[in-house]
């Protein structure tokens, strides 16, 4: 796990003091993760870690932090990545759209998978994994009642993805509207299930 807190504190709670912050934040994203990506290499060259072993994990912004350690780790090694990220709801704001920074893409390792639990929200609306799951079509979750602008749905990913670990389960490829984007129902899932794969730890590129 790691901490770094101190690069995203704020003070005070107005509008603009939080946009501020936020902002900062966000431009922080490359420091982050290329520290992290030394300390990962620090652990390779001392035969503690592989690269095919580093599995990333990382929830909102963390997802595009995670994107520059994978980046990182690829110029340190010639190209070669890290195994596999899995991102979690991907913070959206700043990192999409005609002015952004960048985000998590679907080469900073050799396998990128990412739930979608907050489209238009908290939580971004790139394709921005190999493997991309809409958890309730990803727009709201279940038991949320502050919508799509709240951090119910946008955390979400995060629930999801811990019982997924004690409790795998599958889910089903699905065709998503491209010009009006509308919560899954079951006449876009129809049975049988189509491609089934695991959600979480044990989803699989294969």
């Amino acid at each position: 796990m790691v901490d770094y807190g101190d690069l995203t504190k704020f003070n005070g709670s107005s509008l603009i003091t939080v946009a501020s912050a936020y902002v900062q934040s966000v431009k922080n994203v490359p420091r982050v993760g290329a520290r992290i990506a030394e300390f990962i290499s620090f652990l390779i060259q001392n035969n503690v870690l592989s690269l095919n072993l580093v599995h990333v994990v990382a929830v909102s912004m963390g997802c595009h932090v995670s994107g520059e350690v994978g980046n990182h780790i690829k110029k340190l090694y010639g190209g070669q990545p890290i195994a596999r990220i899995t991102g979690l709801d991907p913070a959206g704001p700043l990192f999409e759209g005609p002015i952004s920074f960048r985000a998590l893409e679907k080469w900073d390792a050799a396998f990128v998978d990412v739930i979608h639990t907050n489209l238009f929200g908290y939580g971004t609306t790139l394709v921005d994994g190999l493997a991309n799951f809409y958890a309730n079509g990803g727009i709201t979750q279940p038991g949320c009642p502050d919508g799509p602008v709240g951090t119910c749905s946008h955390g979400y990913s995060v629930d999801l993805y811990a019982a997924s670990i004690t409790t795998p389960f599958i889910a089903c490829s699905c065709l998503l509207p491209l010009f009006n984007w509308n919560p899954v129902t079951t006449s876009n899932c129809l049975s049988p299930c189509q491609n089934p794969t695991y959600v979480g730890p044990y989803c699989s590129s294969e």
